[in-house]
């Protein structure tokens, strides 16, 4: 039976609909790897005061998805299984970084948050986060 990749998704929630702000895409986890992760989550009781985030929601959609052309009929389900990380800012004068940078700086390692560094930056950006305190 062939393993289920899970694609990770960081999302700026009102960026996506409001400016059509493409999602960060973080890799993949294996189910195994993922439920790890998700049970990493639910121990955090709340955001420090300090984060530029005010919240963060997990939401994992595993939808059947099927594709049918002229001739024939493909059942994609297992190719769709994704979890996306919803952030909801503070306003930009309580950030460290411009919110519309928000997303790269992740990418590139140049986070400064230290709940965003320890529980996704290093998760899903670990080698540009190895050095980095936290």
């Amino acid at each position: 039976m062939k393993k289920i990749q899970n694609d990770i998704e960081l999302i700026d929630f009102m960026g996506t609909w409001l400016d059509g702000k493409k999602p960060l895409h973080c890799g993949t986890l294996s189910e195994r790897k993922l439920k790890r992760y998700l049970k990493h989550l639910y121990k955090i009781k709340n955001i420090p005061q300090d984060s530029c985030i005010e919240s963060i929601e997990a939401c994992f959609f595993n939808s059947g998805k099927i594709a049918i052309s002229q001739t024939e009929q493909h059942d994609l389900q297992y190719l769709y299984n994704s979890l996306h990380l919803d952030l909801r800012y503070k306003p930009e004068q309580e950030c460290k970084c411009k919110r519309e940078d928000c997303l790269k700086n992740i990418e590139a390692g140049n986070c400064t948050d230290p709940f965003m560094i320890k529980h996704v930056c290093k998760k899903f950006f670990a080698e540009k986060y190895k050095n980095k305190q936290r």
